[in-house]
């Protein structure tokens, strides 16, 4: 985090710590993907967690044997597959297709 925001006290704030917000109602549909070996794994399932107590439609999807910033890989590696398939399901739930 030092890296990202060297002041503590800035780092508090809700814009560079989501999870610092009280108030997450009515919040946009929300696709939360994390790796399993991602330092920053727990506090974004906490944020979901968070999002859905508050009232918001949330889906968290934990991707596992990989580490953050899996998802820039080649996509021929299957868990980069597997993360857009998710993403695009989420994204496509609820669509009429027949609705042009």
């Amino acid at each position: 985090m030092e890296m990202y925001e060297p002041d503590e006290e800035i780092r508090k704030i809700s814009y560079i710590s989501p999870l610092m917000e009280n108030d997450l109602t009515n919040q946009p549909d929300t696709f939360l993907l994390t790796a399993e070996f991602d330092p920053l794994r727990d506090e974004g399932e906490a944020y979901g967690k968070k999002l859905a107590d508050a009232g918001n439609r949330v889906k968290v999807y934990r991707m596992y044997d990989t580490v953050h910033n899996f998802i820039t890989g080649p996509m021929t590696l299957a868990p980069v597959q597997k993360a857009y398939q998710l993403i695009n399901e989420f994204l496509n739930e609820g669509i009429d297709l027949e609705r042009k």
